[in-house]
């Protein structure tokens, strides 16, 4: 009978998994110390940026105040007697004809027109709106007219099956 000695292959074989071990072990190590690395480098570039944002801030803040602090000494030697009487009636009459012109503006509105923009400057309004059929729109321009009895121009253009328009209303 042969006999076979086993143990040069043993010692092999454990010598193989003990330099596996330390290889995986190494990289591991590596692979953590790279992570940790990022992680570090990440965190310092926030604190960096929040340093940066917080001294950006501070320079605004002072601006700022310096401003303010302009408007408090104006305030101060500022000559109210100079300053005329406001009637508050003829403004509270002002802004409650406002309103009444937007809500106007808004119940008159068919049900298939829909407002872009509604503008007042100078006593004249500008209505910009769409419609799928020019008219509604016409009609809202009547009913309109009919209400403040000075409506100008109006203006309609037709762009991918919808009609756009704007018209004027003056209130004098």
């Amino acid at each position: 009978m042969m006999t076979v000695n086993l143990l040069p292959w043993r010692e092999q074989v454990l010598a193989k998994e003990r330099r596996r071990y330390w290889l995986e072990a190494l990289i591991g190590i590596a692979v953590s110390w790279a992570l940790l690395w990022i992680a570090l480098s990440v965190s310092n570039h926030h604190i960096k940026n929040s340093q940066e944002r917080i001294i950006l801030l501070r320079a605004r803040l002072e601006k700022i105040n310096k401003v303010l602090e302009k408007t408090k000494s104006l305030y101060q030697g500022a000559d109210y007697q100079k300053i005329p009487d406001i009637d508050i009636q003829v403004l509270l009459n002002q802004q409650k004809r406002f309103l009444d012109v937007l809500r106007t503006i808004a119940q008159s509105m068919p049900s298939l027109v829909l407002l872009n923009q509604v503008q007042f400057e100078n006593n004249l309004w500008r209505v910009h709106g769409i419609a799928p059929h020019i008219k509604e729109i016409v009609s809202y321009y009547k009913r309109l007219g009919n209400l403040f009895k000075k409506s100008n121009s109006l203006e309609i253009h037709q762009k991918d099956g919808l009609f756009y328009f704007q018209f004027r209303i003056s209130l004098d």
